[in-house]
């Protein structure tokens, strides 16, 4: 299926890209659809978290052309998604990983 393990990585790369630009569409979308009573302030926050995805993905896409290693790619996109889902929070007025404390109790 793979011809090597590189491409195990471009995929696990690009699959977890996927989710996040599908988090980022969905926020916009969310926001076009309810966001006309929200403030400014909400609206700028929404609009950079979401975009945030979108702009990581042109970045990998760039070093995957340019042949950059995929494992130490995933390992940065792993860790942007992570940032993602903390800022994701931020962007909806909680604290950043404040659900993770119900998770574990």
């Amino acid at each position: 299926m793979f011809k090597d393990a590189a491409d195990m990585w471009r995929l696990a790369t690009v699959a977890l890209l996927l989710l996040m630009c599908l988090a980022g569409a969905g926020m916009l979308f969310g926001l076009a659809t309810s966001g006309g009573s929200a403030s400014r302030e909400v609206v700028t926050r929404f609009v950079l978290v979401a975009a945030s995805p979108f702009v990581w993905a042109g970045i990998i896409g760039i070093l995957l052309a340019n042949g950059r290693n995929a494992v130490v790619l995933f390992g940065f996109t792993l860790i942007v998604f992570v940032a993602f889902i903390g800022a994701i929070d931020f962007a909806n007025g909680r604290p950043p990983y404040g659900w993770v404390a119900a998770l574990l109790s």
